[in-house]
């Protein structure tokens, strides 16, 4: 199994980096951004959105990161499977090097990623209190479950 080490505080920055894309990207959906932890924004339309920020260029990886697990130690669920179980109604991955938005409807998402990961090596990724559990996943695999695809 393949280890990397992030620090939260980092993270939580570059969410904040692409929290502020995606509501400067999308004027039109008026996202507001949770007051809780079960998703980032609701939308005009009164759907929520969950937001996973990737800081890879798209030109360096083929790969969508999901992660699993976001805490292996109490098995919370994370990404998209979260996502899921809380019935977000978009999960929305940003790779903010390209400023490219994918969107998926996270029931279909889960059901094409449990087919994949079946054959995948899973990756941790160490933090200073818990450790993560995600595979990476080929966009090309992905492509018939977008809903929509935007760089701006």
């Amino acid at each position: 199994m393949g280890y990397k080490c992030f620090g939260f505080k980092n993270s939580r920055n570059i969410g904040t980096i692409g929290e502020n894309l995606f509501v400067k990207s999308y004027p039109k959906l008026n996202p507001q951004k949770s007051k809780n932890s079960k998703y980032d924004f609701k939308l005009k339309d009164g759907t929520t959105t969950e937001l996973k920020t990737d800081t890879y260029s798209m030109d360096d990886v083929e790969n969508f990161f999901m992660e699993a697990l976001s805490n292996i130690k109490t098995e919370t669920l994370g990404g998209p499977w979260q996502a899921y179980k809380n019935k977000i109604d978009h999960f929305v991955y940003l790779f903010l090097a390209d400023k490219t938005f994918f969107w998926f409807e996270p029931k279909s998402l889960c059901a094409e990623l449990n087919k994949l990961i079946k054959d995948l090596k899973p990756v941790k990724i160490l933090n200073k209190r818990y450790e993560t559990l995600g595979y990476k996943i080929s966009r090309i695999a992905l492509k018939k479950i977008i809903i929509k695809e935007e760089a701006f």
